[in-house]
């Protein structure tokens, strides 16, 4: 009976390690058979024999500089300037696995985004530079640019200091009077969750704010980044600290114009006629209106003929 008894034990012993033995010999042909996993794409290693930086972008800087400034909004000489104040905030070391992405390839694919606004897909194939790094090192090279050049962004803050914006603006524009051109520009960006309406815009999009105010020299003096795609650009000055600081006074505002002989306040004669777009009633839509349309063309040809200033047409860039 005990000889039975061990007999199948053997057995089922038996049984059990051929079993696993077939399982081990499955999972080793399906690991064999599997694709080789590689760690950069080959077509990738090639970024500095092929890529853009080292062909398209050298071509256009020693050939053609329009379309280098085209290309990144600069030109090579300012790309060179921002280059060398960004690169020791965003230069990455070499390792045994792999070389670092230079600073200036970060850089130029940092400036053609926000140029265009491009995929990161396309950004890829153009550079040789994986999505996934692009997604890694673009808000770490933002935040070197904005680092960089606050020091260039800079509002007046004191009196010398308007009048000088003020005398620009007078000498080159025929403008007197004024301390500065604002306006607003809308960035389009995808609907945060839940986000609701509140990013949803009058030209059917989801977007933020820049609120810009620059100088006679088309130089930032102010701006203002953030604000909710509905908000209008009177009610996003309204709220907005540059406008708090001039109430104030905190920012020194320049005096009133005055005549140096008689001591008179200047307003300027085009604010003291009757402008015939204080006609304009309120609308629905922020659509303008036939009449509006009407005034605006009017005053068009008017600085077009007999209203035109000798500089205008060179200031033109067609």
């Amino acid at each position: 009976m005990a000889s039975c008894r061990n007999a199948t034990v053997r057995v089922a012993i038996l049984e059990i390690v051929s079993a696993m033995a077939g399982q081990l010999a499955d999972d080793l042909t399906k690991e064999m058979k599997k694709k080789k996993r590689v760690w950069v794409r080959p077509w990738i290693e090639r970024r500095m024999l092929l890529g853009a930086s080292q062909n398209l972008v050298n071509e256009l800087r020693m050939e053609d500089p329009l379309d280098f400034k085209n290309l990144f909004r600069m030109s090579a000489s300012q790309f060179e300037e921002l280059l060398v104040k960004v690169a020791p905030k965003i230069q990455k070391q070499d390792t045994m696995m792999r070389i670092a992405i230079s600073p200036a390839i970060r850089l130029q694919v940092v400036l053609r985004y926000l140029a265009t606004g491009d995929s990161f897909k396309s950004l890829e194939f153009l550079y040789r530079v994986p999505k996934c790094s692009i997604s890694c090192f673009l808000l770490e090279t933002l935040d070197a640019i904005y680092e960089v050049l606050q020091e260039y962004i800079k509002a007046p803050k004191s009196t010398e200091e308007w009048r000088s914006v003020m005398n620009d603006f007078a000498i080159k524009w025929n403008f007197p009077g004024c301390i500065g051109a604002l306006d607003g520009k809308h960035i389009l960006i995808r609907n945060p969750p839940d986000g609701g309406s509140d990013y949803y815009n009058y030209k059917g999009s989801y977007s933020i704010i820049l609120l810009g105010l620059v100088d006679a020299n088309y130089c930032f003096i102010y701006i203002d980044v953030g604000a909710q795609g509905r908000i209008s650009d009177g009610g996003l000055f309204q709220e907005s600290l540059l406008l708090q600081y001039l109430e104030l006074d905190v920012l020194k505002n320049p005096p009133d114009i005055e005549d140096i002989d008689t001591g008179e306040i200047l307003y300027g004669y085009w604010r003291q006629v009757t402008s015939a777009t204080e006609r304009l009633e309120m609308h629905g839509s922020n659509n303008y209106s036939r009449e509006a349309a009407g005034i605006r063309n009017g005053y068009a040809d008017y600085f077009m003929t007999s209203g035109a200033v000798p500089w205008q047409m060179d200031a033109i860039k067609f």
